[in-house]
């Protein structure tokens, strides 16, 4: 699995939390929520750079990476035999990446000519480490936690001896917290 998305340290510097009493709570948290914003962000490579290779069959104008930011595209290949062999595609002349769009798109003619498996393109995606906006995310998302807002909250009625249980209506996360993690967030067609 990815490494953590912060550190303890980065988070207590945030909090403004020197002593060490809760140091156990926040190394249990910090895993937990680094992953949670994976998925919220539907994105495994937030602080990371993978390498990767993708296949697509064409028939549109652009292919979309399915992983991102883009980093780099290195190649896109055709194949006529359904993955078996390739054939190098040549940059500027078929195809094009844009950049700004994160699509590579397709310079030869209107289209990606249909073909299943036909087309297969690698590039590099990622972040070279957390950006820092999002971290900003995951330490709020860590503070949240740590004040128990998400939690079920038993308290003890005024004057009686019955526990009144709290129960919380909305599963959301806090506007502010979802407002990062949407620009994080890749786009799922």
């Amino acid at each position: 699995m990815a490494n953590d998305l912060v550190s303890r340290a980065e988070y207590k510097d945030y909090a403004g939390i020197s002593s060490t009493t809760q140091d156990n709570h926040i190394d249990f948290l910090i895993p937990k929520i680094s992953s949670a914003v994976r998925i919220f962000c539907r994105n495994p490579l937030l602080d990371s750079q993978e390498s990767i290779a993708e296949i697509f069959e064409g028939g549109n104008s652009v292919l979309v990476p399915s992983s991102g930011p883009v980093v780099a595209v290195s190649s896109l290949s055709y194949s006529a035999n359904y993955g078996k062999t390739w054939e190098a595609l040549t940059q500027y002349e078929d195809w094009i990446y844009v950049q700004k769009e994160q699509v590579v798109k397709c310079i030869f003619n209107s289209v990606f000519p249909l073909r299943p498996a036909g087309y297969k393109l690698t590039y590099v995606a990622g972040n070279d480490g957390c950006p820092e906006g999002l971290k900003l995310g995951v330490l709020e998302f860590i503070q949240y936690y740590m004040r128990h807002e998400g939690a079920v909250h038993s308290n003890s009625a005024p004057g009686g001896t019955s526990a009144q249980i709290e129960y919380i209506i909305n599963s959301k996360l806090p506007a502010s917290i979802q407002r990062i993690f949407d620009q994080y967030a890749l786009t799922v067609n």
